[in-house]
């Protein structure tokens, strides 16, 4: 699901389900708070999402079935 995601997006994805806030995001990854909206930004394009709620459901949902389809 989230094959069309570069690594950094990929990492800021892996943060916003942690809670974490752009700044919290930006002081962990060393780049500014503008750049992770920016990416939050094309994140949301990209997984077709309005918001980091449904980022995350969406995320989280497509781990559990990955779950499931390996342990059953």
């Amino acid at each position: 699901m989230t094959a069309s995601l570069t690594d950094r997006q990929q990492e800021v994805c892996n943060l916003v389900i942690q809670g974490m806030t752009n700044k919290q995001i930006a002081r962990a990854l060393q780049i500014s708070h503008r750049t992770v909206e920016d990416h939050r930004t094309d994140v949301y394009a990209k997984m077709d999402v309005p918001n980091s709620t449904a980022l995350v459901h969406k995320l989280l949902s497509a781990r559990i079935a990955e779950l499931e389809a390996k342990y059953g």
